[in-house]
Formats: structure tokens, sequence, C-alpha cells
């Protein structure tokens, strides 16, 4: 039996999460208050404000996810994860995902190019994201993931606990003078159970225990460099951001590649 399957069309990876983080210049004015409903077009469903910590969080419904705007001091975030409701939990639905990586993926990054031309002055930003691919079992997982990792030599019955990690660093096709791309992949094959819980007088037992399904799992964080000490103009951030994702997607379909 071949140890390796083909790579799956990226139309077959779904969203766990996704996320845009931004870092603002030293001494940058930020006022986050009007972003969610210029940006959604909406007001949000839930605003946090913690005084102390200088943190104001805003949420809502978005792309069939929950999206969450994170602001604190010298970060800012644009987070899109699963929303679960009560319906999924009472029927056991074990992965809840956003939805498909190409579709989710480019109205996230739609949302995120409204709010750049009213942001802060920025001198880095990323674009990373958690994204499943469903199998069989992990078996198959590891299959999967062996044209993906050319440089690894994976065998799919006899191993387990895989996590690899690296770093692909490129130069910025931009036109940015010195702008280094960090390119972060972490693969690994995990699995998901779903328990029904009783809890009476005290005492927690399982009712009904679920099948496991697995799923290959890539972790991408798409950055640039700290080590950039320019500071990025407006439509340099859209551009920049554009080659962040379109990174993002060349890993999912292609792998780990220099």
């Amino acid at each position: 039996m071949s140890n390796e399957l083909g790579r799956a069309s990226v139309r077959d990876w779904e969203v766990e999460s996704l996320r845009v983080t931004a870092f603002p210049t030293q001494n940058a004015e930020v006022k986050p208050d009007d972003w969610w409903q210029v940006v959604t077009g909406t007001e949000a469903e839930t605003q946090l404000v913690q005084a102390k910590l200088g943190e104001k969080r805003f949420q809502g419904n978005f792309a069939g996810g929950q999206l969450t705007l994170r602001v604190q001091p010298g970060r800012i975030d644009w987070f899109l994860g699963r929303a679960v409701n009560a319906e999924q939990q009472a029927i056991g639905e074990m992965i809840s995902t956003v939805g498909r990586f190409d579709e989710t993926c480019s109205r996230f990054t739609e949302l995120v190019e409204r709010w750049l031309p009213i942001s802060p002055p920025l001198h880095r930003i990323a674009f990373g994201g958690a994204i499943l691919l469903p199998v069989a079992d992990r078996v198959t997982g590891y299959k999967r993931l062996v044209p993906y990792l050319p440089s690894v030599k994976i065998d799919p019955v006899g191993s387990r606990d895989l996590l690899y990690r690296i770093n692909r660093p490129r130069m910025s096709q931009t036109g940015i003078k010195d702008l280094q791309l960090n390119r972060l992949s972490t693969w690994a094959v995990g699995s998901f159970e779903f328990k029904a819980l009783s809890i009476s007088g005290g005492q927690t037992s399982i009712v009904t225990p679920g099948e496991r399904t697995f799923v290959c799992k890539v972790d991408i964080d798409i950055n640039t460099a700290a080590e950039f000490s320019g500071e990025f103009v407006p439509d340099q951030l859209r551009e920049t951001l554009n080659e962040l994702v379109q990174l993002g997607n060349e890993i999912i379909e292609k792998g780990d590649i220099p």
C-alpha cells in the first residue's frame, strides 16, 4: 500500500480560525470606537472595555463564524473563529468550522482591507490561521501530509504525535526595501471526540461517548519581520496584506516549500 496520497484541493481545506494582527507605530493615536461599524456596516453585538488593561473588544457574527476586534496597547487583532451554537452541541457536531478556506479567506481579507485606510500608522502586520483537512483516520492523515512535507520522512503506520514546524523566510515582492516576510507553518494530525455528559448530585458521567474524527491541521503565521524599521503607507499596507495572504494560500496548496 502506498504511503502517499496526492495533495488535496484548496477547496477541501476548512477554516478553524483566521487572524490579521497589526502593530501600530510608537505613539500612534489608536481610536477604535467606530472601526467596527465602518468595516462591517453594522453595530457590534457585544462590546467589552477593560480600562485598567487598556483593552477594547468588539464581537459579532460574520461569514458563518464569530468575528472579534481586539485592541490592546501596541497590538490590534481581527480574528474570525468558530461559532458553535446549541443545536450543533446537541447533535454532537465535533468539527465546527467557519467554512471553506478559499471562500472564507477571501471574505475575511476583503473585510480587513476596508479597515486599512482608517487604521493607525503601522510598522508590522501578520496574517495567520488554523486550517483543517478532514481525513478518515490517523494513518490516512499522515499519508495526506507526505506530499506537503517533502523534507520529512513520515511512516504513516508506525508514527505517532507528529508535529513539524518551520519558518521559510522570503523577501517581499512588493518593492518595499529590506522587507523580509516570515513564513511559519506548523503541521500535525489531530482528532476530535464529542462526549455527552450527565451531571447529577455533583457527579459527572459520560452518557454517550462519541465517534472520533480526524483532521490534518496546519497553523500558518505569515508576518513582516520585526527587524523592519520602516513605516507602511496605506497603499503599501494593502499590497503587503495581499502578499501575506497569497503566501498563506501557497502553503495550503503546496505545503512546505522554500
